[in-house]
This record gives structure tokens, sequence and C-alpha cells, in this order.
């Protein structure tokens, strides 16, 4: 089977049969696109800051933001001789997050029993800092992105090909 019919295959298989199978078709495309947008934005910054510079901290305080498992981490870290703080718990600049029962414990024992935590520095401006709590999120953004990704393509290929695909004879 060539390439060409494996896409006709693939093509005949996407290809929504009714109207209504074409808009809930664009709503899904319009919703896979948002998602790749903002996930695809978090691994964007996730890369930008792991080129930061990975120091020492500890947390000076933990502030409980209520039932919902919001935290909100203050720590304090040293670049260059000099000491700062910050309170970034995640690669996007957010200064609160939620976390499991497992982590809240991880964060607790971190703080009782002073263990250093690793905290991006941006060299440029040591003022700009995150704790790198959760590290493994960005495999888990990068496959949901690739997925979104691959959606995407396989529905956008059907749509302009049915819409540009037809060959018009010009005599």
């Amino acid at each position: 089977m060539s390439y060409s019919t494996q896409l006709e295959v693939v093509k005949e298989m996407l290809t929504p049969r009714h109207p209504v199978s074409w808009l809930g078709l664009l709503a899904m495309l319009a919703f896979a696109s948002f998602g790749l947008y903002e996930i695809g934005g978090r691994v964007l910054d996730r890369a930008t800051v792991y080129s930061w510079e990975e120091v020492q901290g500890e947390i000076i305080e933990t502030e409980d933001l209520g039932g919902s498992n919001r935290v909100r981490v203050y720590y304090s870290y040293s670049f260059d001789g000099e000491l700062y703080s910050g309170s970034n718990v995640d690669a996007s600049r957010l200064e609160t997050t939620t976390v499991s029962s497992r982590e809240n414990a991880r964060l607790s024992n971190a703080f009782q029993n002073n263990k250093p935590i690793p905290v991006r520095v941006n060299k440029n401006n040591p003022h700009y800092s995150f704790y790198d709590m959760r590290w493994y999120e960005l495999y888990v953004e990068i496959f949901i992105c690739s997925l979104l990704f691959l959606f995407i393509s396989l529905y956008g290929y059907v749509f302009f090909s049915l819409l540009f695909g037809k060959k018009r004879n010009l005599k």
C-alpha cells in the first residue's frame, strides 16, 4: 500500500458523514487548539526557565490557603553571594499551587527539617526565581501537547483536503 493510499484511508476513516458531525469536529478542533495553546505555553515557560541556574534554597514558610489544598510556599536562596527570597512555585510564575497529600507531606518535611530545595534563578535578574516542586509535570505536558498536535494535524489534513482537494477541470 502506497503512502498516498494510506493517507486516503485515514481521510476516509476520519471524514464526518453528517453536517452536525462537522460542527462537533470544529468544536473539538477549537478545544484542542486552545488546549495546545495553553499547555504549550506552559511547556515553553518551563523550557525557558530550565536554562536558568539551579541553586539550593530553603523553605521559610508554607501557608495553607484553605480546604482546596492550595498552598503558598515562601523560600530563600543565595545567588552570587546575595540572599534573595521568592514564592513562585511554577515556571509560569504562579505563587500558589494545589498539592496532593503526598506533596504536602514532602513540603512539611523539607520545612521542618531544613532540607534544601531546588530553586531555579534567572541569571540576568536573580530576583526572578521559582521552586521547581513539580519537574515531572513537564513530561506529562509534552505528552498531552503531542496528542493534541496529532489530533489537530489529522483533522486539519482531513478538513483541508476535503475543502481544497477536489481538482477542477478547466476546459
